[in-house]
């Protein structure tokens, strides 16, 4: 019996915001994922190149997410889960994941999100990522 999924949330993208200087930007890398029936979920994030100036970082967060049928509006948690800010300069492929496991989610959906956070004076702020979200219906 099958007891947990691996759900590609990113594909192999590059990220490039040199013109990001003393400042952050937030997008939605994947969105609207069902989780209810997983107890527990992990992301496994892969670092394939990074080259990020002083001040500069990348942190990926999970927020919970209901969406109401009402008005349309999806209401969003606060971060359930992180993964360390990812900085400094490196070619050497890594592989990366949540500070610690999310469990017992209330939430019927989840978002991945990616904080990018500009350096402290021009420079990259350059990465190249890809991501599995690793869910399981027991501990």
């Amino acid at each position: 019996m099958q007891d947990g999924i691996v759900v590609p949330v990113l594909r192999y993208t590059v990220y490039n915001y040199a013109q990001l200087t003393a400042s952050t930007e937030t997008i939605i890398v994947a969105d609207r994922i069902p989780v209810a029936p997983f107890a527990r979920i992990g992301l496994s994030l892969r670092v394939h190149k990074k080259n990020i100036a002083t001040g500069g970082s990348f942190q990926f967060h999970i927020y919970g997410v209901n969406p109401s049928d009402e008005d349309g509006a999806d209401f969003v948690s606060a971060s359930l889960g992180s993964v360390a800010a990812i900085t400094g300069v490196s070619a050497t492929p890594s592989l990366v994941q949540l500070t610690s496991i999310i469990s017992d989610v209330q939430h019927p959906m989840i978002r991945v999100g990616m904080t990018i956070v500009g350096s402290t004076a021009s420079g990259f702020v350059y990465g190249v990522f890809s991501a599995d979200l690793v869910m399981r219906c027991s501990g």
